[in-house]
């Protein structure tokens, strides 16, 4: 079963802030960066946008041209200094959850997060605000959510493996309602192939961190810090699907390989640079 096209994102709220900038590659001009949107008071999703200005057959590109209809015509909260009430209200739409693979420049090891990446925007909305995901994934891993101090959430964490069109992704994705946990726990496992949809979310997390002094006597001092992650809560999922609708376990496995390579190349390609001088902070590739 082919589930490529099952990966969509839509988010409907106000502008928050463009951070976009025209360039040119190899004589083709483009766009990239991050436009934010706010779909509630504390919630606001960044989306990745690329696009080329004309199509491989030098026609005009329409996701080029919508992202610069956002910056150009778009009022952004950071330009009104807050005020959501004269930002403008925008759709976005055609966007995937994808996985991005880098190599963290304090740990030198290979990090995992997850964006979001798209190209098509709609102003003056008049839909209600939402961030809303919908996707199929093989399940590659269930486990209980614990905190730093080894305590119980109460919550899931499902990773799903899904393909993409040049590549497979390794996702993470949340459950946290009760009846989600427990159907979950009750009808899921390792190799399923199901179908997941939910919310998209701001989290804002706040971690105490005790730090002793180098020498001599004293107490800790303690240390707050307040960071945002954006996690993927399953609000509802389907049952495991029959062999002839799930993934392709060969293509499953090859999917893997590919990862592998891809984090392997990663590395190897990271050993000629210079190490990075280790910072005060922990390292906060989250």
């Amino acid at each position: 079963m082919d589930y490529k096209n099952n990966n969509n994102v839509t988010i409907v709220g106000v502008l928050n802030e463009i951070d976009v900038e025209e360039r040119e590659k190899d004589g083709r001009k483009y766009v990239s960066g991050t436009i934010k949107i706010q779909t509630g008071e504390d919630n606001v999703i960044p989306v990745n946008v690329f696009s080329f200005e004309k199509t491989k057959k030098n026609t005009a590109n329409p996701s080029y041209t919508q992202i610069m209809s956002v910056c150009e015509k778009g009022i952004s909260m950071a330009a009104v200094n807050g005020d959501m009430t004269k930002a403008t209200k925008v759709r976005a739409s055609g966007i995937r959850i994808e996985e991005n693979m880098y190599v963290s420049r304090f740990s030198n090891q290979v990090v995992s997060t997850i964006r979001l990446n798209g190209s098509f925007f709609t102003l003056n909305a008049a839909d209600d605000s939402k961030a809303h995901f919908n996707c199929g994934i093989y399940i590659s891993g269930i486990k209980e959510e614990v905190t730093s101090d080894g305590e119980e959430t109460g919550r899931l964490i499902i990773e799903g493996l899904v393909e993409q069109y040049n590549r497979w992704d390794k996702l993470t994705f949340i459950a946290e309602s009760k009846q989600a946990v427990e159907y979950i726990q009750s009808n899921w496992a390792v190799g399923d192939t199901v179908s997941v949809s939910g919310k998209i979310v701001d989290k804002t997390i706040t971690q105490k961190i005790s730090t002793e002094s180098a020498g001599g006597f004293g107490e800790p001092e303690e240390e707050i810090r307040t960071y945002h992650r954006i996690e993927y809560v399953i609000t509802s999922g389907s049952e495991p699907k029959e062999e002839e609708f799930a993934y392709d376990g060969d293509r499953v496995k090859e999917g893997i390989s590919d990862r592998e390579r891809r984090r392997a190349e990663l590395l190897e390609g990271n050993k000629s640079k210079p190490i990075a001088a280790k910072s005060n902070d922990d390292d906060l590739d989250f």
